[in-house]
């Protein structure tokens, strides 16, 4: 196993079957593939298989049972809690109201999550490597943002519907940039002459697009984002 900064990539293999039995689990969201056969997991007393085609997504404090076969490893993303909530709070553009809680059975049979769990094994092979350069410190951190956007983009979860929204609504030009120039800015005083010249708009156009678009206003959003980085 290999932990950056937020994430961890490992792999699990036991020279045996094995019936691992969770009763709560950690405080983080934890997504097993299995690389090669196929295991399974019970939640609820409902029974799943996870193979290369279907995954298991665990949020903070999930009870199941795990079961593995001989010969069916498995790869695991660990993200710390924290970190997943700070990244759906940006790309939502206010604060959570409840907990993010996702569904635990994940389909890789789909284009992009088959293309999400293959960027997974690249990646994962690049950051175990002795010589990598994630490890040396560089780059560690759009990694990460990457694992979790995609993550909270193709996993269904109780804020998608919300997530897609915004997405779709926020498409304008000039949100887009504003937010671009927050981010950036995050850490300096951010006039709305700022904003208006960054996005070359008049200030009440990024007003009335933040409105409409993320249903707040340019203010409130930096605040919140400031708050996030302080938490």
């Amino acid at each position: 196993a290999i932990s950056l900064l937020d994430v961890t990539m490992a792999y699990l293999d036991y020279a045996t079957a094995t019936v691992t039995d969770v009763s709560r689990s950690a405080d983080a969201y934890t997504v097993h593939m299995t690389t090669v056969g196929e295991a399974s997991v019970q939640i609820d007393g409902v029974e799943h298989p996870i193979s290369a085609f279907t995954a298991l997504v665990v949020s903070p404090g999930m009870a199941y049972r795990l079961n593995t076969p001989t010969d069916s490893p498995q790869m695991i993303v660990r993200i710390e809690r924290p970190a997943v909530e700070r990244q759906l709070s940006r790309l939502l553009g206010r604060a959570l109201t409840e907990p993010l809680s996702f569904q635990p059975i994940g389909d890789l049979t789909t284009a992009t999550a088959a293309r999400w769990a293959s960027a997974l094994n690249i990646l994962s092979a690049e950051v175990m490597a002795n010589d990598s350069l994630i490890q040396q410190g560089i780059g560690a951190g759009p990694l990460e943002e990457l694992i979790i956007s995609t993550l909270l983009y193709i996993q269904p979860h109780n804020y998608s519907d919300r997530l897609a929204q915004t997405h779709r609504r926020s498409g304008r030009a000039a949100v887009r940039r504003s937010i671009e120039y927050i981010e950036r800015h995050l850490a300096e005083p951010i006039a709305m002459a700022d904003l208006a010249e960054y996005a070359m708009v008049s200030v009440r156009s990024i007003q009335a697009g933040f409105r409409e678009d993320l249903d707040t206003t340019p203010i409130a959003f930096i605040r919140e984002r400031r708050l996030d980085a302080v938490r």
